[in-house]
C-alpha cells in the first residue's frame, strides 16, 4: 500500500471518529439535598401539619431520568403512621403504610414499606422514587422542584420530649443528569469550532498528498 492510500484511509477513519464524537452529549450530575427538622415538635398528640421542600435554581436540561431519595427519622412504625407524598401537585402515593403497592417508591430500608420509630435498631428509614426523563422535563420546567408532604397519619406523634430523643427529620435528595455545553444564547463563540477545524485540516492534508502524488507522475 503506497503512502497516499495509507494516509487517505487514516484521514477517512479520523473524520468518522470526529464526526461521531461531535454528536455526543457531555453530561454532568445535578444533586440537591434539603432537610426539614422538628416537623412534629409543635403537634403534641396531633399529626404534623403539611409542608413542602422546594428545590430552586435547578437546571432544566435533564437528559435522562433521576431519583428522589427520602430519609425519615420519627414516629413511623405503625400502619397508621404514614406520609402522603406529591411532586408539583402530582401524588406519588402513601409512604410507610405497610403497603408498597400504593406508592411509586422502591428500595425501602425494610423492603416492605414499613417505617420505624425514631430509627429503631439504629437505622433510619429510606426509600427511593425513580423519575423518568419526561417527568423531570415537566417538574423542572420552571427551574424548581416542589416536594409536598401533604398529609400524615394521625399517629405520627412527637415523642422526643417523652423519651429524650433527637428531633424528627426528613431529608430529601434529588439527583439527575444534565446536559453540559455552550449556551446557545450567550455571546461566547468559537470560530471555527474545534471539531470542524480538525476535519478541514485532515481534508487539506489529503489534498496535499494527492497533489504530491500527481506531481510525481
Amino acid at each position: 500500500m503506497n503512502n497516499y492510500r495509507y494516509f487517505s484511509l487514516l484521514a477517512f477513519y479520523c473524520v468518522l471518529i470526529l464526526l461521531a464524537s461531535a454528536g455526543q452529549v457531555d453530561a454532568s450530575i445535578s444533586s440537591s439535598t434539603a432537610t426539614v427538622t422538628g416537623f412534629a415538635n409543635a403537634t403534641g398528640g396531633n399529626s404534623p401539619n403539611p409542608f413542602q421542600i422546594i428545590f430552586s435554581d435547578l437546571p432544566t436540561n435533564s437528559i435522562a431520568g433521576g431519583t428522589l431519595t427520602l430519609e425519615t427519622f420519627g414516629d413511623f412504625n405503625s400502619v397508621k403512621e404514614w406520609i402522603d407524598i406529591s411532586i408539583e401537585g402530582t401524588s406519588f402515593g402513601r409512604l410507610w403504610d405497610h403497603n408498597p403497592s400504593n406508592d411509586g417508591f422502591v428500595g425501602f430500608t425494610t423492603n416492605d414499606d414499613r417505617g420505624r420509630q425514631y430509627g429503631l435498631y439504629g437505622r433510619n428509614d429510606g426509600a427511593t422514587l425513580k423519575l423518568s426523563e419526561s417527568q423531570l422535563d415537566v417538574f423542572l420546567a420552571d427551574g424548581t422542584f416542589v416536594l409536598g408532604f401533604d398529609d400524615f397519619g394521625f399517629k405520627v406523634d412527637n415523642l422526643r420530649f417523652i423519651r429524650s430523643l433527637p428531633d424528627e427529620y426528613i431529608t430529601a435528595t434529588l439527583v439527575f443528569d444534565v446536559e453540559v455545553g455552550l449556551d446557545l444564547e450567550s455571546n461566547l463563540s468559537i470560530s471555527p469550532e474545534p471539531t470542524t477545524f480538525v476535519v478541514w485540516s485532515l481534508l487539506g492534508t489529503m489534498g496535499l498528498c494527492g497533489l504530491r502524488r500527481k506531481n510525481r507522475c
